[in-house]
């Protein structure tokens, strides 16, 4: 069986083995030189523009690559392009309007609140008057077609829109529109996990310790995954909404990342954005933790089409039980650490998982550029929200006297 997966990530090359050959589309743009030694059973094909979809289907059919069994994307960026080339290849499991629907976000809001699910009023930059500012309504600017939460701003008034939109169309070159939202005062939340057949059969709820937007501000940003004990009635309705999404979205199979608000007065849920791929904060570890299921092996499952048909007539949607885990994005270090430790280095028994996104002989990244250049992650558990907070801070404080031990 072979994979072709539209950019690089070493979490997925770790599945390469003498029944799956993983060929990797890989962009000459990424750091191409920091990325490990090729392991067995990988392939490597690159090219100056992985998001070129004519570009990358002739660049493999040189490389001899003219069958797969499944495409998938390595991050939110190319999700579109791996649609394409599965199209091409003749692999494909979902529509065009779907793909589409899962990079332009004015279409995904605009499906979902056709189907009646809950979303804050949203506008593209030539649907704007003074008017929406006259009630003191602030509202988020970003990219149509952004990932994470770069050029995402929060703004007052309409010379403050002005100037993020400008903004947007100066630096992201890349995309095509700008979108408007009514900022939500309340709570971020982000629920991951797979659909099969139109039932979601695993789903994680957890909360941000701060709002994204904050992240591209460089403050300290925590994820904390809630166990089903202690949110009983927010899983039960974040499951309905999240199914009615997916299937309003033409998506019944496969994995996700969608993002809600709950209201601080009301209470009420609000969906924000919803993703085909994995979650950013670990979150195929976070699934091994509670289920011994890995995310990234069950992407890798569905793009192959290797589909169990259901048998079970009143499924039960598995959550996470008993511990609150939580993730912590590593601020990088302002000197090259002399030491990058791993989960036995640390003295704490409650860290689950450390992984780096950065390796010696890159050059420290810098968070003032936005979140998405991060030096690590970090995840533990603990008895509670607080519980988990608390022993993140400790652990943070515990890395930074690590990484300086010769």
């Amino acid at each position: 069986m072979r994979l072709l997966s539209v950019g690089y990530k070493e979490s997925i090359a770790e599945f390469a083995n003498e029944d799956l050959e993983i060929v990797f589309l890989i962009d000459t743009f990424e750091s191409i030189d920091t990325i490990p030694n090729k392991k067995n059973f990988e392939k490597r094909v690159f090219i100056s523009n992985n998001t070129d979809d004519f570009f990358a289907y002739s660049t493999l059919l040189r490389s001899d690559i003219k069958e797969v069994d499944g495409v998938i994307a390595s991050d939110e960026f190319t999700t579109f392009n791996a649609y394409a080339l599965s199209v091409f290849y003749g692999v494909s499991l979902i529509s065009a309007s779907t793909a589409v629907k899962f990079r332009d976000k004015y279409l995904q809001k605009e499906t979902l609140r056709r189907a009646k699910v809950p979303v804050t009023n949203f506008y593209m930059e030539n649907q704007l008057s003074e008017e929406l500012f006259n009630s003191n309504k602030k509202f988020i600017v970003k990219p149509n077609s952004g990932t994470g939460t770069e050029l995402t701003q929060l703004v007052s008034n309409t010379k403050e829109t002005k100037e993020a939109v400008r903004l947007i169309q100066k630096e992201g070159t890349e995309y095509n529109a700008v979108l408007i939202e009514e900022f939500v005062d309340g709570s971020e939340y982000f629920v991951d996990g797979w659909i099969r057949n139109g039932k979601i059969y695993a789903l994680s709820l957890s909360k941000y310790h701060m709002g994204p937007l904050f992240k591209s501000l460089g403050e300290r940003s925590v994820g904390i995954t809630l166990p089903v004990e202690d949110y009983k009635e927010e899983y039960q309705e974040i499951t309905y909404l999240a199914t009615k999404s997916l299937t309003a979205l033409g998506y019944t199979y496969g994995i996700f990342h969608m993002e809600f608000f709950q209201e601080k007065e009301t209470k009420k849920w609000i969906f924000n954005e919803v993703g085909a791929r994995l979650g950013g904060s670990s979150q195929d570890k976070l699934f091994e933790y509670y289920f011994g299921e890995n995310l990234y092996k069950k992407q890798i499952e569905i793009a192959c089409q290797q589909r169990t048909q259901d048998t079970i007539e009143n499924l039960t949607v598995l959550h996470p039980t008993g511990k609150y885990v939580g993730v912590l994005l590593i601020q990088a270090p302002r000197d090259v650490p002399k030491f990058l430790p791993n989960v036995g280095d640390f003295s704490n028994e409650n860290v689950i998982d450390i992984r780096y996104d950065w390796r010696f002989g890159q050059e420290l990244p810098s968070m003032e550029k936005g979140y998405d250049r991060k030096f690590g992650r970090l995840m533990v558990s603990g008895d509670s929200f607080m519980a988990v907070d608390q022993e993140l801070f400790i652990v943070e404080n515990e890395f930074n006297k690590l990484i300086r031990e010769e």
